[in-house]
Protein backbone atom coordinates (compact mmCIF):
# COMPACT_ATOMS: atom_id res chain seq x y z
CA UNK A 1 0.00 0.00 0.00
CA UNK A 2 1.41 3.38 -0.99
CA UNK A 3 2.32 6.00 1.58
CA UNK A 4 -0.50 8.29 0.46
CA UNK A 5 -3.09 5.51 0.80
CA UNK A 6 -1.79 4.55 4.24
CA UNK A 7 -1.94 8.20 5.29
CA UNK A 8 -5.49 8.49 3.97
CA UNK A 9 -6.57 5.34 5.81
CA UNK A 10 -5.27 6.65 9.14
CA UNK A 11 -6.65 10.10 8.49
CA UNK A 12 -10.09 8.78 7.54
CA UNK A 13 -10.13 6.61 10.67
CA UNK A 14 -9.54 9.77 12.69
CA UNK A 15 -12.24 11.63 10.77
CA UNK A 16 -14.81 8.84 11.10
CA UNK A 17 -14.27 8.63 14.84
CA UNK A 18 -14.44 12.42 15.16
CA UNK A 19 -17.67 12.62 13.17
CA UNK A 20 -19.20 9.80 15.23
CA UNK A 21 -18.31 11.59 18.46
CA UNK A 22 -19.62 14.83 17.01
CA UNK A 23 -22.98 13.28 16.16
CA UNK A 24 -23.24 11.69 19.59
CA UNK A 25 -22.42 14.92 21.41
CA UNK A 26 -24.70 17.22 19.40
CA UNK A 27 -27.56 14.75 19.78
CA UNK A 28 -27.23 14.92 23.56
CA UNK A 29 -26.34 18.61 23.88
CA UNK A 30 -29.20 19.75 21.63
CA UNK A 31 -31.58 18.29 24.20
CA UNK A 32 -29.82 19.98 27.12
CA UNK A 33 -29.32 23.45 25.65
CA UNK A 34 -31.66 26.11 24.28
CA UNK A 35 -31.05 27.90 20.95
CA UNK A 36 -30.17 31.06 22.92
CA UNK A 37 -27.47 29.21 24.91
CA UNK A 38 -26.01 27.80 21.70
CA UNK A 39 -26.07 31.31 20.24
CA UNK A 40 -24.14 32.79 23.17
CA UNK A 41 -21.45 30.10 22.94
CA UNK A 42 -21.33 30.44 19.15
CA UNK A 43 -20.58 34.17 19.37
CA UNK A 44 -17.89 33.64 22.03
CA UNK A 45 -16.30 30.80 20.11
CA UNK A 46 -16.33 32.87 16.93
CA UNK A 47 -14.62 35.82 18.61
CA UNK A 48 -11.84 33.62 19.97
CA UNK A 49 -11.84 31.61 16.74
CA UNK A 50 -10.78 34.70 14.82
CA UNK A 51 -7.79 34.98 17.13
CA UNK A 52 -7.06 31.26 17.04
CA UNK A 53 -6.36 31.46 13.33
CA UNK A 54 -3.55 33.92 14.10
CA UNK A 55 -2.18 32.02 17.08
CA UNK A 56 0.63 30.26 15.17
CA UNK A 57 1.18 33.14 12.69
CA UNK A 58 1.24 30.74 9.75
CA UNK A 59 4.02 28.59 11.22
CA UNK A 60 2.05 25.35 10.73
CA UNK A 61 1.99 25.73 6.94
CA UNK A 62 5.53 27.16 6.96
CA UNK A 63 6.95 24.06 8.67
CA UNK A 64 5.22 21.75 6.19
CA UNK A 65 6.26 23.53 2.98
CA UNK A 66 9.78 24.79 3.92
CA UNK A 67 12.28 23.05 1.63
CA UNK A 68 15.35 23.74 3.83
CA UNK A 69 14.06 23.13 7.34
CA UNK A 70 16.70 23.44 10.07
CA UNK A 71 16.50 23.08 13.88
CA UNK A 72 16.93 26.85 14.23
CA UNK A 73 13.97 27.49 11.95
CA UNK A 74 11.85 25.04 13.94
CA UNK A 75 12.83 26.85 17.15
CA UNK A 76 11.97 30.19 15.57
CA UNK A 77 8.58 28.88 14.48
CA UNK A 78 7.96 27.78 18.07
CA UNK A 79 8.99 31.19 19.37
CA UNK A 80 6.75 33.08 16.94
CA UNK A 81 3.80 30.81 17.82
CA UNK A 82 4.33 31.33 21.54
CA UNK A 83 4.60 35.10 21.22
CA UNK A 84 1.48 35.54 19.06
CA UNK A 85 -0.64 33.05 21.02
CA UNK A 86 0.02 34.60 24.40
CA UNK A 87 -0.40 38.15 23.06
CA UNK A 88 -3.77 37.32 21.53
CA UNK A 89 -4.93 35.46 24.62
CA UNK A 90 -4.10 38.40 26.86
CA UNK A 91 -5.80 40.86 24.52
CA UNK A 92 -9.09 38.93 24.48
CA UNK A 93 -8.97 38.53 28.27
CA UNK A 94 -8.75 42.31 28.67
CA UNK A 95 -11.41 43.12 26.05
CA UNK A 96 -13.94 40.49 27.18
CA UNK A 97 -16.17 42.95 29.06
CA UNK A 98 -16.26 45.37 26.13
CA UNK A 99 -17.24 42.62 23.68
CA UNK A 100 -19.94 41.37 26.06
CA UNK A 101 -21.36 44.90 26.35
CA UNK A 102 -21.52 45.20 22.55
CA UNK A 103 -23.77 42.14 22.39
CA UNK A 104 -25.69 43.05 25.53
CA UNK A 105 -24.86 39.74 27.23
CA UNK A 106 -22.73 40.09 30.42
CA UNK A 107 -22.16 36.31 30.71
CA UNK A 108 -20.36 36.41 27.37
CA UNK A 109 -17.29 37.93 29.08
CA UNK A 110 -16.71 34.86 31.26
CA UNK A 111 -17.18 32.49 28.34
CA UNK A 112 -14.62 34.48 26.33
CA UNK A 113 -12.07 34.40 29.15
CA UNK A 114 -12.41 30.64 29.50
CA UNK A 115 -12.00 29.91 25.79
CA UNK A 116 -9.02 32.26 25.41
CA UNK A 117 -7.01 29.85 27.58
CA UNK A 118 -6.68 27.76 24.41
CA UNK A 119 -4.50 30.51 22.95
CA UNK A 120 -2.10 30.11 25.85
CA UNK A 121 -1.91 26.31 25.60
CA UNK A 122 -1.89 25.78 21.84
CA UNK A 123 1.67 27.02 21.03
CA UNK A 124 3.16 24.10 22.97
CA UNK A 125 1.68 21.55 20.57
CA UNK A 126 1.13 23.25 17.22
CA UNK A 127 4.70 23.14 15.79
CA UNK A 128 5.07 19.45 16.64
CA UNK A 129 1.77 18.57 14.97
CA UNK A 130 3.01 20.34 11.84
CA UNK A 131 6.26 18.37 11.84
CA UNK A 132 4.33 15.13 12.24
CA UNK A 133 2.21 16.08 9.21
CA UNK A 134 5.33 17.03 7.23
CA UNK A 135 6.77 13.57 7.91
CA UNK A 136 3.33 11.99 7.21
CA UNK A 137 3.23 10.29 10.62
CA UNK A 138 -0.52 9.95 10.41
CA UNK A 139 -0.71 6.95 12.72
CA UNK A 140 0.48 9.14 15.60
CA UNK A 141 -1.72 12.01 14.44
CA UNK A 142 -4.73 9.70 14.35
CA UNK A 143 -4.20 8.64 17.96
CA UNK A 144 -3.91 12.28 19.06
CA UNK A 145 -6.93 13.30 16.99
CA UNK A 146 -9.12 10.51 18.36
CA UNK A 147 -8.16 11.31 21.93
CA UNK A 148 -9.03 14.99 21.54
CA UNK A 149 -12.25 14.06 19.71
CA UNK A 150 -13.21 12.00 22.75
CA UNK A 151 -12.18 14.59 25.35
CA UNK A 152 -14.15 17.57 24.05
CA UNK A 153 -17.67 16.06 23.82
CA UNK A 154 -17.21 14.05 27.01
CA UNK A 155 -16.36 17.13 29.07
CA UNK A 156 -19.09 19.14 27.32
CA UNK A 157 -21.86 16.62 28.01
CA UNK A 158 -20.86 16.15 31.65
CA UNK A 159 -20.61 19.85 32.45
CA UNK A 160 -23.75 20.84 30.56
CA UNK A 161 -25.68 18.03 32.25
CA UNK A 162 -24.50 19.37 35.61
CA UNK A 163 -25.96 22.75 34.70
CA UNK A 164 -22.94 24.75 33.54
CA UNK A 165 -24.64 25.70 30.24
CA UNK A 166 -22.35 27.57 27.82
CA UNK A 167 -19.61 27.65 30.47
CA UNK A 168 -19.44 23.87 30.17
CA UNK A 169 -19.04 24.14 26.40
CA UNK A 170 -16.22 26.63 26.88
CA UNK A 171 -14.33 24.40 29.32
CA UNK A 172 -14.77 21.49 26.91
CA UNK A 173 -12.92 23.45 24.21
CA UNK A 174 -10.08 24.07 26.68
CA UNK A 175 -10.02 20.36 27.56
CA UNK A 176 -9.72 19.44 23.88
CA UNK A 177 -6.63 21.63 23.39
CA UNK A 178 -5.10 20.53 26.71
CA UNK A 179 -5.35 16.84 25.76
CA UNK A 180 -3.88 17.54 22.33
CA UNK A 181 -0.92 19.42 23.80
CA UNK A 182 -0.32 16.76 26.46
CA UNK A 183 -0.31 13.87 23.98
CA UNK A 184 1.77 15.80 21.45
CA UNK A 185 4.36 16.49 24.15
CA UNK A 186 4.49 12.81 25.13
CA UNK A 187 4.58 11.42 21.57
CA UNK A 188 6.78 14.05 19.95
CA UNK A 189 9.95 12.81 18.16
CA UNK A 190 13.10 13.18 20.23
CA UNK A 191 14.69 15.60 17.78
CA UNK A 192 11.91 18.11 18.37
CA UNK A 193 12.77 18.76 22.03
CA UNK A 194 13.99 22.34 21.90
CA UNK A 195 13.63 25.81 23.39
CA UNK A 196 11.82 28.59 21.52
CA UNK A 197 13.84 31.18 19.65
CA UNK A 198 13.28 34.25 17.48
CA UNK A 199 16.62 34.19 15.67
CA UNK A 200 15.11 33.47 12.24
CA UNK A 201 11.79 35.19 12.86
CA UNK A 202 12.14 37.19 9.64
CA UNK A 203 12.16 34.08 7.43
CA UNK A 204 9.26 32.62 9.35
CA UNK A 205 7.51 35.99 9.45
CA UNK A 206 7.64 36.67 5.70
CA UNK A 207 5.69 33.50 5.03
CA UNK A 208 3.71 33.79 8.25
CA UNK A 209 2.51 37.33 7.60
CA UNK A 210 0.70 36.25 4.44
CA UNK A 211 -0.60 33.12 6.13
CA UNK A 212 -1.81 35.14 9.11
CA UNK A 213 -3.79 37.35 6.77
CA UNK A 214 -5.22 34.31 5.00
CA UNK A 215 -6.15 32.68 8.29
CA UNK A 216 -7.78 35.81 9.68
CA UNK A 217 -9.81 36.46 6.56
CA UNK A 218 -10.68 32.79 6.25
CA UNK A 219 -11.94 32.85 9.82
CA UNK A 220 -14.12 35.83 8.99
CA UNK A 221 -15.70 33.61 6.34
CA UNK A 222 -16.23 30.87 8.91
CA UNK A 223 -17.39 32.87 11.90
CA UNK A 224 -19.03 35.91 10.29
CA UNK A 225 -22.52 34.40 10.48
CA UNK A 226 -22.37 33.94 14.26
CA UNK A 227 -20.88 37.38 14.82
CA UNK A 228 -23.34 39.20 12.54
CA UNK A 229 -26.51 37.23 13.33
CA UNK A 230 -25.93 37.46 17.08
CA UNK A 231 -26.18 41.22 16.65
CA UNK A 232 -28.81 41.60 13.89
CA UNK A 233 -31.21 38.69 14.56
CA UNK A 234 -30.50 37.86 18.22
CA UNK A 235 -29.04 34.82 19.95
CA UNK A 236 -32.05 32.56 19.30
CA UNK A 237 -31.89 32.90 15.49
CA UNK A 238 -28.13 32.79 15.69
CA UNK A 239 -28.48 29.51 17.56
CA UNK A 240 -30.70 27.99 14.84
CA UNK A 241 -28.29 29.05 12.11
CA UNK A 242 -25.28 27.92 14.13
CA UNK A 243 -26.83 24.48 14.55
CA UNK A 244 -27.51 24.22 10.81
CA UNK A 245 -23.99 25.29 9.85
CA UNK A 246 -22.60 23.00 12.56
CA UNK A 247 -24.35 20.03 10.96
CA UNK A 248 -22.84 20.90 7.57
CA UNK A 249 -19.44 21.26 9.25
CA UNK A 250 -19.68 17.78 10.76
CA UNK A 251 -19.58 16.43 7.22
CA UNK A 252 -17.43 19.03 5.50
CA UNK A 253 -14.80 20.18 7.98
CA UNK A 254 -14.44 17.05 10.07
CA UNK A 255 -14.12 14.67 7.13
CA UNK A 256 -12.32 17.07 4.81
CA UNK A 257 -9.93 18.08 7.60
CA UNK A 258 -8.25 14.70 7.31
CA UNK A 259 -8.13 14.85 3.52
CA UNK A 260 -6.72 18.39 3.63
CA UNK A 261 -3.92 17.32 6.00
CA UNK A 262 -2.93 14.36 3.81
CA UNK A 263 -3.16 16.29 0.54
CA UNK A 264 -1.21 19.20 2.01
CA UNK A 265 1.66 16.83 2.77
CA UNK A 266 1.35 15.02 -0.57
CA UNK A 267 1.09 18.16 -2.73
CA UNK A 268 4.04 19.71 -0.87
CA UNK A 269 6.12 16.55 -1.36
CA UNK A 270 5.32 16.37 -5.08
CA UNK A 271 6.07 20.08 -5.42
CA UNK A 272 9.45 19.70 -3.70
CA UNK A 273 10.32 16.66 -5.87
CA UNK A 274 8.87 18.06 -9.14
CA UNK A 275 6.26 15.28 -9.19
CA UNK A 276 2.85 15.01 -10.86
CA UNK A 277 0.91 17.58 -8.85
CA UNK A 278 -1.59 18.02 -11.70
CA UNK A 279 -2.58 14.36 -11.76
CA UNK A 280 -2.78 14.21 -7.99
CA UNK A 281 -5.03 17.29 -7.89
CA UNK A 282 -7.41 15.89 -10.50
CA UNK A 283 -7.70 12.56 -8.69
CA UNK A 284 -8.36 14.40 -5.43
CA UNK A 285 -11.18 16.45 -6.99
CA UNK A 286 -12.86 13.32 -8.31
CA UNK A 287 -12.55 11.60 -4.93
CA UNK A 288 -13.91 14.49 -2.86
CA UNK A 289 -16.93 14.93 -5.13
CA UNK A 290 -17.50 11.19 -4.95
CA UNK A 291 -17.72 11.50 -1.17
CA UNK A 292 -19.27 14.90 -0.52
CA UNK A 293 -21.78 15.30 -3.34
CA UNK A 294 -23.72 12.17 -2.27
CA UNK A 295 -23.45 13.13 1.40
CA UNK A 296 -24.74 16.67 0.90
CA UNK A 297 -27.49 15.53 -1.47
CA UNK A 298 -28.69 12.98 1.09
CA UNK A 299 -28.49 15.54 3.89
CA UNK A 300 -30.59 18.05 1.93
CA UNK A 301 -33.19 15.36 1.19
CA UNK A 302 -33.32 13.96 4.73
CA UNK A 303 -32.90 17.23 6.63
CA UNK A 304 -36.10 16.90 8.68
CA UNK A 305 -35.47 13.39 10.06
CA UNK A 306 -31.78 14.17 10.61
CA UNK A 307 -32.53 17.33 12.58
CA UNK A 308 -35.36 15.69 14.54
CA UNK A 309 -33.28 12.65 15.45
CA UNK A 310 -30.10 14.53 16.27
CA UNK A 311 -31.46 17.68 17.90
CA UNK A 312 -35.10 17.09 18.83
CA UNK A 313 -38.34 18.96 18.13
CA UNK A 314 -37.07 22.33 19.37
CA UNK A 315 -34.77 22.76 16.37
CA UNK A 316 -37.21 22.41 13.45
CA UNK A 317 -36.48 25.99 12.37
CA UNK A 318 -33.02 24.74 11.34
CA UNK A 319 -34.42 22.28 8.77
CA UNK A 320 -34.83 24.64 5.77
CA UNK A 321 -31.47 26.19 6.61
CA UNK A 322 -29.79 22.76 6.51
CA UNK A 323 -31.35 22.02 3.10
CA UNK A 324 -30.20 25.30 1.59
CA UNK A 325 -26.72 25.14 3.11
CA UNK A 326 -26.18 21.54 1.95
CA UNK A 327 -27.11 22.52 -1.60
CA UNK A 328 -24.85 25.56 -1.47
CA UNK A 329 -21.93 23.49 -0.17
CA UNK A 330 -22.02 21.27 -3.27
CA UNK A 331 -20.93 24.20 -5.46
CA UNK A 332 -17.47 24.44 -3.94
CA UNK A 333 -16.80 20.70 -3.37
CA UNK A 334 -14.74 20.09 -6.56
CA UNK A 335 -12.41 22.89 -5.48
CA UNK A 336 -11.75 21.73 -1.92
CA UNK A 337 -8.23 20.61 -2.98
CA UNK A 338 -7.65 24.03 -4.59
CA UNK A 339 -6.93 25.92 -1.39
CA UNK A 340 -4.68 23.06 -0.26
CA UNK A 341 -2.80 23.29 -3.56
CA UNK A 342 -2.12 27.01 -3.16
CA UNK A 343 -0.66 26.57 0.33
CA UNK A 344 1.34 23.44 -0.49
CA UNK A 345 2.99 25.05 -3.51
CA UNK A 346 3.79 28.31 -1.73
CA UNK A 347 1.21 30.49 -3.52
CA UNK A 348 0.06 32.13 -0.31
CA UNK A 349 -0.45 35.45 -2.12
CA UNK A 350 -3.14 33.87 -4.30
CA UNK A 351 -4.81 32.29 -1.29
CA UNK A 352 -4.78 35.67 0.45
CA UNK A 353 -6.36 37.32 -2.59
CA UNK A 354 -9.06 34.64 -2.70
CA UNK A 355 -9.82 35.08 0.99
CA UNK A 356 -10.05 38.87 0.68
CA UNK A 357 -12.49 38.68 -2.23
CA UNK A 358 -14.67 36.10 -0.46
CA UNK A 359 -14.91 38.24 2.68
CA UNK A 360 -15.67 41.31 0.58
CA UNK A 361 -18.61 39.40 -0.89
CA UNK A 362 -19.73 37.57 2.25
CA UNK A 363 -19.95 40.20 4.97
CA UNK A 364 -21.98 42.85 3.07
CA UNK A 365 -24.28 40.12 1.72
CA UNK A 366 -24.66 38.66 5.21
CA UNK A 367 -25.63 42.00 6.74
CA UNK A 368 -28.07 42.77 3.93
CA UNK A 369 -29.76 39.36 3.76
CA UNK A 370 -30.01 38.99 7.55
CA UNK A 371 -32.26 42.06 7.58
CA UNK A 372 -34.58 40.30 5.12
CA UNK A 373 -34.96 37.32 7.44
CA UNK A 374 -33.14 34.18 8.58
CA UNK A 375 -34.26 32.06 5.62
CA UNK A 376 -32.38 34.37 3.21
CA UNK A 377 -29.01 34.02 4.95
CA UNK A 378 -27.96 30.69 3.28
CA UNK A 379 -27.86 32.53 -0.06
CA UNK A 380 -24.60 34.02 1.19
CA UNK A 381 -23.08 30.52 0.97
CA UNK A 382 -24.24 30.26 -2.64
CA UNK A 383 -22.51 33.53 -3.54
CA UNK A 384 -19.25 32.66 -1.78
CA UNK A 385 -19.27 29.17 -3.27
CA UNK A 386 -19.52 30.58 -6.78
CA UNK A 387 -16.72 33.07 -6.08
CA UNK A 388 -14.50 30.34 -4.65
CA UNK A 389 -15.09 27.99 -7.59
CA UNK A 390 -14.44 30.71 -10.15
CA UNK A 391 -11.23 32.03 -8.64
CA UNK A 392 -9.74 28.62 -7.84
CA UNK A 393 -10.49 27.56 -11.39
CA UNK A 394 -8.40 30.49 -12.64
CA UNK A 395 -5.56 29.80 -10.18
CA UNK A 396 -5.47 26.08 -10.93
CA UNK A 397 -5.06 26.81 -14.62
CA UNK A 398 -2.25 29.25 -13.83
CA UNK A 399 -0.36 26.85 -11.58
CA UNK A 400 -1.02 23.45 -13.16
CA UNK A 401 -2.26 24.27 -16.64
CA UNK A 402 -5.49 22.50 -15.72
CA UNK A 403 -8.63 24.14 -17.09
CA UNK A 404 -11.68 24.49 -14.87
CA UNK A 405 -13.76 22.62 -17.46
CA UNK A 406 -11.37 19.66 -17.17
CA UNK A 407 -12.03 19.53 -13.43
CA UNK A 408 -15.80 19.79 -13.81
CA UNK A 409 -15.78 17.20 -16.60
CA UNK A 410 -13.77 14.75 -14.48
CA UNK A 411 -16.10 15.18 -11.52
CA UNK A 412 -19.13 14.18 -13.64
CA UNK A 413 -18.19 10.64 -12.66
CA UNK A 414 -19.55 11.45 -9.20
CA UNK A 415 -23.04 12.32 -10.48
CA UNK A 416 -24.40 8.71 -10.67
CA UNK A 417 -23.52 8.09 -7.02
CA UNK A 418 -25.08 11.43 -6.06
CA UNK A 419 -28.33 10.50 -7.78
CA UNK A 420 -28.18 6.89 -6.66
CA UNK A 421 -27.89 7.72 -2.96
CA UNK A 422 -31.21 9.63 -3.10
CA UNK A 423 -33.45 7.12 -4.88
CA UNK A 424 -34.55 4.86 -2.03
CA UNK A 425 -34.76 7.62 0.65
CA UNK A 426 -36.88 9.71 -1.75
CA UNK A 427 -39.26 6.81 -2.39
CA UNK A 428 -39.58 6.18 1.35
CA UNK A 429 -40.36 9.84 2.07
CA UNK A 430 -42.93 10.12 -0.76
CA UNK A 431 -44.85 6.89 -0.28
CA UNK A 432 -44.43 6.06 3.41
CA UNK A 433 -44.76 9.52 5.03
CA UNK A 434 -42.66 8.26 7.95
CA UNK A 435 -42.35 9.80 11.39
CA UNK A 436 -38.75 10.99 11.94
CA UNK A 437 -37.97 8.94 15.04
CA UNK A 438 -34.79 7.00 15.81
CA UNK A 439 -35.25 3.25 15.46
CA UNK A 440 -38.10 3.37 12.92
CA UNK A 441 -37.81 0.53 10.33
CA UNK A 442 -38.13 3.00 7.44
CA UNK A 443 -34.95 4.69 8.61
CA UNK A 444 -32.99 1.47 8.17
CA UNK A 445 -34.53 0.91 4.74
CA UNK A 446 -33.64 4.44 3.67
CA UNK A 447 -30.11 4.14 5.07
CA UNK A 448 -29.22 0.81 3.48
CA UNK A 449 -30.94 1.85 0.24
CA UNK A 450 -28.86 5.05 0.16
CA UNK A 451 -25.62 3.11 0.61
CA UNK A 452 -26.59 0.59 -2.07
CA UNK A 453 -27.57 3.36 -4.48
CA UNK A 454 -24.25 5.16 -4.02
CA UNK A 455 -22.24 1.95 -4.50
CA UNK A 456 -24.14 1.12 -7.69
CA UNK A 457 -23.40 4.66 -8.91
CA UNK A 458 -19.68 4.20 -8.22
CA UNK A 459 -19.42 0.91 -10.13
CA UNK A 460 -21.60 2.10 -13.03
CA UNK A 461 -18.93 4.60 -14.12
CA UNK A 462 -15.86 2.91 -12.56
CA UNK A 463 -15.44 5.75 -10.09
CA UNK A 464 -12.17 5.73 -8.06
CA UNK A 465 -14.32 5.08 -4.97
CA UNK A 466 -15.19 1.71 -6.50
CA UNK A 467 -11.49 0.87 -6.50
CA UNK A 468 -11.24 1.87 -2.85
CA UNK A 469 -14.22 -0.37 -2.02
CA UNK A 470 -12.58 -3.27 -3.88
CA UNK A 471 -9.33 -2.71 -1.99
CA UNK A 472 -11.20 -2.69 1.32
CA UNK A 473 -13.07 -5.90 0.45
CA UNK A 474 -9.85 -7.65 -0.59
CA UNK A 475 -8.24 -6.65 2.68
CA UNK A 476 -11.21 -7.93 4.68
CA UNK A 477 -11.23 -11.23 2.78
CA UNK A 478 -7.49 -11.62 3.31
CA UNK A 479 -7.84 -11.04 7.03
CA UNK A 480 -10.79 -13.43 7.19
CA UNK A 481 -8.78 -16.08 5.36
CA UNK A 482 -5.74 -15.60 7.63
CA UNK A 483 -7.95 -15.63 10.70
Amino acid sequence: MSNIRIALVWSMLDRIFTVAMGFASVTILARLLTPAEVGVFGVAYSVVGLSQTLRDFGTSSYLIQEKELTPQRIRSAFGVTLLTGWTLGGTIFLLADTIAAFYGQPELATVLRIICLTLVLWPFGSPILSLLRRDMRFKTLTFIGMATALAQPTVAVILVYLGYSYYGLAWAVVAEVAVSVLLTTILRPKETWMWPSLREWRRVGVFGLSMAGISLIGSLNTYASDLVLGRTLGFVNSGFYSRATGLISLFRDRIWGGGHAVLMSEFARLHREDGDVKGSFLRASVMVTGIFWPLFALLALMALPVVRILFGLNWDDSVPLVRLLAGAAMISVPWFPGGTLLLATGHVNLQLRLSVVMVAVQIPALILLSHLGLIWVPLVSVLTGLVMAGMLGIYTRRILGLAALDVWFATLRSVPATLGICVVPLLVLVFCHPEPRLGEPWLWVAGFGAILGAVIGYYTVSHPMAGEIDALLRKLRRRSFIG
